[in-house]
């Protein structure tokens, strides 16, 4: 087959791919996600995880006199699940590709499938997948019981309301993450006293607002409106969002038949399947989390 097989066979569902080469997939999705980046991820094969959260936690606690009897603390406990969804892609290509290619295709096709798989992770991430089977996927926006500010005329003040949203939680936001289009209006806010940026801090190569780093993910939907474009803000402390990710899977094969290719060994083709298990983001405090709403950018 190749020498980037190592084990398997055909019957058995394909060749695995050199551990190697599934590590470098693997390893440049995690470098080249936002949200991967950002959030607490903990990689695990367990498909239902079980994550333990305190609904009111100890604050009791309080001065006593020498002698006096020493108050009772409270705490309350929940848990919430975590499942594994898995998403997968096979991708043929012609064994003579590989033969005559100058450059190595599958170094190409490696780059292409981290490429692909980060852009699938991040978005799901963020905005999920609506599907009516067990295949849905609540992403962060899709989910309920985070902090919301509702979009002014200043993205650049509505912002700051939740960045305060969330210090009244005793928390503090680590990162604002946005759209690209939400920083190019940020870009066109004017101070009302001299025509000078009002965010000077957002016209840099690594941009900030508010002391806070302005993360960029193309991967947040806009939506057409009459004013423009619509977008979410996400600012947040993303240490408290956990995201579970299971293994990477690539195997090989020349002797499966596709829907679209048809049987890859009667046309001497080759073909890719990467699976990836991966489970929705889950907000460990809430409160840590405010959305600003449907900026018009």
């Amino acid at each position: 087959m190749s020498t980037l097989t190592v084990s398997g066979s055909n019957a058995a569902g394909g060749y695995l791919i050199s551990p190697e080469y599934q590590k470098n997939v693997y390893e440049s999705v995690h470098a080249n996600s936002v949200f991967l980046n950002l959030a607490t991820v903990f990689n695990s094969d367990k498909r239902t995880t079980y994550i333990p959260k305190i609904l009111s936690g100890l604050d009791d606690f309080d001065y006593l006199a020498e002698g006096d009897a020493k108050p009772e603390g409270s705490i309350t406990f929940d848990q919430s699940t975590m499942t594994l969804k898995k998403m997968a892609l096979i991708v043929p290509f012609s064994d003579e590709s590989i033969r005559e290619a100058d450059v190595g295709l599958l170094g190409l096709l490696k780059r292409e499938l981290a490429k692909s798989l980060t852009t699938k992770i991040d978005h799901d991430l963020f905005q999920g997948v609506a599907d009516t089977s067990a295949d849905s996927f609540d992403g962060l926006l899709t989910q309920s019981g985070f902090q919301t500010t509702a979009y002014g005329s200043d993205i650049g003040e509505d912002i700051l309301t939740a960045i305060t949203q969330i210090r009244n939680e005793n928390f503090e936001p680590n990162c604002i993450c946005m759209h690209s289009s939400v920083l190019g209006s940020l870009l066109k806010i004017r101070s009302s006293t001299e025509d000078v940026l009002k965010y000077p801090s957002v016209n840099s190569p690594s941009p900030t607002l508010w002391g806070k780093p302005i993360i960029i993910s193309n991967n947040i939907d806009t939506t057409s409106v009459t004013d423009g474009t619509q977008s979410d803000v996400v600012v947040a402390d993303f240490s408290t969002i956990l995201v579970q990710r299971g293994a990477l899977e690539l195997k090989m094969t020349n002797s499966a038949t596709l829907t679209t290719a048809g049987n890859l060994f009667e046309k001497d083709l080759s073909a890719i399947r990467c699976v990836q298990f991966l489970s929705a983001p889950l907000m460990t405090r809430p409160n840590a989390v405010s959305i600003v709403q449907d900026c018009i950018a």
